[in-house]
């Protein structure tokens, strides 16, 4: 089964395993907010937050017709106990066993489901800097975020400035600030609020229904 979730990304042309993770801003469940492993990330192949029906139920959720599920696996140990008397004697033997344990779970996108909202604010962001080479190259390979360069001048000072326009998660503001503070302190900074966000990383316009 995960064989065949591998190569059917495969043949869509995603290789998994080239595929830039980041952690808890990229695949999480949406009840624990734990992320989930990189296999489970490379399987499901989509980020986000994922639930599982019964989750989703306990929160008066309800999934999208025609919604497909992801799977996720579970690796573990189960340890149980065996009593066992022996015979013509009163001592009983007591043996631990422990043995491997797969389990898989079918869960789903939370922008398959209705009744709840999502836990991750995406957060449209402007910078607006001086002239910064690569700049695109520098934000994306740090946040994994796409980034649109535009070209802007000071309308007093008449300054070239190079403008940052990216979304990205609540939890990457923080490092945004940092990057953009490194090359230039006085840089020119918005961060705003969105409801919806379609594109690579967030939601895919393909899929509205």
């Amino acid at each position: 089964m995960v064989t065949d979730r591998v190569i059917e990304q495969m043949k869509k042309g995603i290789i998994p395993w080239q595929r830039p993770w980041t952690g808890t801003a990229g695949t999480i469940n949406y009840v624990t907010r734990k992320p989930y492993s990189l296999l489970n990330q490379m399987l499901l192949g989509r980020e986000g937050e994922w639930i599982t029906f019964k989750q989703l139920k306990e929160r008066g959720g309800s999934i999208k017709k025609g919604a497909k599920a992801g799977i996720v696996v579970y690796y573990g140990k189960y340890t149980y106990t065996k009593e066992e008397k022996e015979d013509g004697q009163e001592t009983t033997v007591v043996e631990e066993h422990t043995i491997p344990v797969l389990r898989y779970y079918n869960v789903f996108h939370i922008n398959d489901c209705t009744g709840i909202e999502s836990k991750l604010e995406s957060k449209p962001a402007a910078v607006a800097t001086e002239p910064i080479e690569r700049a695109e190259e520098i934000v994306n390979g740090a946040l994994h975020r796409g980034v649109t360069l535009l070209d802007g001048k000071g309308a007093y000072s008449g300054a070239h400035r190079d403008v940052l326009m990216c979304v990205i998660k609540r939890q990457q503001i923080g490092q945004l600030k940092r990057l953009v503070k490194s090359h230039d302190e006085k840089a020119f900074f918005i961060v705003t609020n969105a409801k919806n966000v379609f594109g690579n990383g967030f939601e895919n316009i393909s899929e509205v229904r």
